[in-house]
């Protein structure tokens, strides 16, 4: 019974840390775009920015895929995986009505949808 109450405890600590995770990382991705655009400089490269979005994006969507295969043991991965992908892509584009309301972060109409696929 001990062993089982150990392995029941050792999981409910692994979720907490992995959707502790997600969230620390959502919160980076929010706090990196109240940051108005003009303060960051120069891209170092073309299209840095779609780049930076794209990483960003990407580990978001992995951590929330390791979060809900923690919370959907018996899913399967796709299932798991694309649920991840349209929780980061949603993600994205609240994200987007967020930095409306940055000052010196122009949002064009143009670029709403690459935010929203770059997961």
């Amino acid at each position: 019974m001990r062993r089982d109450d150990d392995l029941r405890g050792a999981a409910a600590v692994r979720r907490a840390v992995i959707w502790s995770a997600a969230v620390a990382w959502a919160a980076l991705i929010f706090a990196l775009s109240s940051v108005p655009a003009r303060s960051l400089g120069p891209p170092p490269f073309p299209h840095a920015d779609k780049v930076v979005h794209f990483g960003l994006y990407l580990v978001l969507a992995a951590l929330l895929c390791a979060a809900l295969g923690q919370v959907a043991r018996s899913g399967r991965l796709t299932t798991v995986a694309a649920l991840a992908l349209v929780v980061a892509a949603l993600y994205g584009a609240s994200d987007e009505l967020h930095q409306r309301h940055v000052i010196g972060r122009d949002r064009r109409r143009g670029e709403r949808l690459p935010a929203a696929i770059h997961t």
